[in-house]
């Protein structure tokens, strides 16, 4: 005869009588009225447990590369975090430091465009200045009250070309519209002149489309990973590892670089004004370099000069396909925005 049951308080599932807790969510089958006591108990121990699996978690992931690929994919998972939520997380909280490491390019091109309405303003009142004062001497002095400014000649001679057009001013994706610029450069064509289009539109409002590009970036990453992880696969394929084995130790390797980055990019943030000359970048690139060697070295337990071999090769494509995919999806967006 089945022993009776009883349910659950917390997920509702049949417990027997005789069991002190349930099989389901570990929760005790009777419960005393919660004191303050308890309380406090529950929280120390979800204090103490959340801070073991951190430092576990972030002292293998960080100071023994592929240390933690390793644990998590012999079965000893409960101990760590899960390598999803770990990429999802740092992913969030670089492109969020990245976008504030950034942000002088808002202001430096507020600045810019301040100097160019007070450029254009100056042309304005020169030329009908002129007309009022046509002798030779009174132009001589409008030129002294209103000396030509070399950043607007700057901006007169930045040209860049469009198929076989290469006389396009910057200043004008400034002053005038779209239809404008097409009309005045006789532009052919859909494509250029949506290529025109955009053009003013990233002119005159680049933080927006710094913007638009920086919320993408997450997709373009998220779409390269399977892609890195498959050329992975294909370059260990007589280890006889699952794909899913492949694409742990992948968002491991790039919860560490987003690590790194988070790191130089709070630095660069806390010295705005210091003159680094490239080096913490450089210090950055070998940190992520050296954690890559000795990673894979360990993972996948082959000898220093074949897994530089394989390394030097999978960069190679890694790179291919971080540009065609970041390619692919700037130019899609490039005509959305």
């Amino acid at each position: 005869m089945e022993p009776p049951k009883h349910l659950c308080q917390s997920c509702h599932c049949l417990v027997n009588e005789d069991a002190k807790f349930c099989a389901i969510c570990g929760q005790k089958k009777i419960l005393k009225p919660l004191s303050f006591k308890e309380l406090i108990g529950d929280f120390c121990s979800n204090l103490f447990s959340l801070d073991s699996k951190f430092f576990r978690t972030f002292g293998y992931l960080i100071f023994l590369p592929g240390k933690l690929t390793k644990e998590y994919v012999s079965g000893r998972r409960q101990l760590y975090y899960t390598p999803f939520r770990l990429f999802l997380f740092w992913l969030t909280i670089a492109l969020v430091l990245l976008n504030f490491t950034l942000a002088d390019i808002q202001t430096i091109s507020n600045e810019m465009d301040t100097e160019i309405q007070i450029e254009i303003y100056k042309d304005s009142l020169r030329n009908q200045l002129n007309l009022v004062f046509t002798d030779t001497i009174n132009q001589q002095k409008l030129e002294t009250l209103l000396p030509q400014s070399n950043e607007l000649e700057t901006i007169k001679g930045s040209f860049f070309s469009i198929g076989q057009i290469d006389s396009f001013n910057l200043k004008d994706f400034h002053t005038l519209s779209p239809d404008e610029i097409i009309k005045k450069y006789k532009v052919q064509g859909f494509f250029k002149q949506q290529i025109i289009r955009q053009l003013t539109k990233a002119t005159k409002t680049p933080g927006d489309f710094q913007m638009y590009l920086l919320s993408h970036l997450s997709w373009i990453i998220l779409i390269s990973i399977p892609l890195i992880t498959f050329v992975l696969k294909l370059l260990y394929l007589r280890r006889k590892k699952l794909y899913i084995e492949h694409l742990i130790y992948m968002l491991h390797l790039h919860t560490f670089i987003f690590i790194s980055c988070s790191i130089l990019f709070i630095f660069l943030l806390m010295s705005p004004n210091l003159d680094h000359s490239g080096w913490p970048i450089l210090y950055t690139l070998m940190a992520i370099g050296l954690y890559f060697i000795l990673s894979i070295k360990n993972v996948y337990q082959q000898s220093l000069l074949k897994s530089s071999f394989k390394i030097i090769l999978f960069l190679l494509v890694y790179f291919f396909i971080i540009v065609l995919t970041f390619s692919v999806f700037v130019l899609i967006n490039f005509f959305a925005f």
